[in-house]
């Protein structure tokens, strides 16, 4: 039984891993999102009179913010690949590697978290797996006391209390 409560209490500790990695994550995508907003600026200066149709190209007008976490990993990409051919004004080469790294991070984030999340699971079917060993060992003890302590003894009573067996009758599981 003590297993089971260990791996309930690790279970625990992933949670809060967990939790936590999602914290981590949404200071990530924040982050993510303000280097976007500073390459998309820098676009707008650019390309806002002489090519208003290549803003399409930096995703501007569109709701970063509320994107999907793989959506937004791929504008993210998308742009990162126009950086790689375009110079826009203020966008330095260290900008660039700025704003790959917070992507980075953020993927990253994500990774903890779901890897926090599946050692929860794993660690609750694992401490089920030890209960229900600890629960057939029990039922097992107490067939054995039942036909070691019949119920029809009057001397038997007080060990079949003890080993919580009905008074009354033979015992049964449901």
């Amino acid at each position: 039984m003590s297993e089971g409560k260990k791996e309930q209490a690790i279970a625990v500790e992933n949670d809060t891993g967990q939790r936590v990695s999602t914290q981590e994550e949404k200071l990530a995508r924040k982050e993510l999102l303000t280097a976007l907003r500073e390459v998309q600026t820098a676009a707008r200066q650019k390309w806002t009179r002489s090519q208003p149709a290549a803003l399409k190209d930096y995703y501007i007008g569109e709701n970063l913010p509320n994107m999907s976490r793989a959506t937004l990993v791929q504008v993210t990409e998308g742009i990162l690949l126009r950086l790689s051919t375009q110079t826009l004004p203020g966008i330095t080469p260290e900008t660039v590697a700025a704003l790959a790294a917070k992507r980075d991070a953020y993927v990253e984030a994500n990774k903890n978290q779901l890897g926090f999340i599946a050692g929860a699971k794993a660690r609750r079917a694992a401490a089920l797996e030890h209960l229900k060993t600890a629960t057939d060992l029990r039922i097992e003890v107490q067939f054995a006391a039942d036909a070691t302590y019949p119920f029809d003894n009057p001397r038997s009573a007080a060990a079949r209390t003890e080993f919580a067996l009905p008074e009354d009758r033979r015992f049964v599981t449901r």
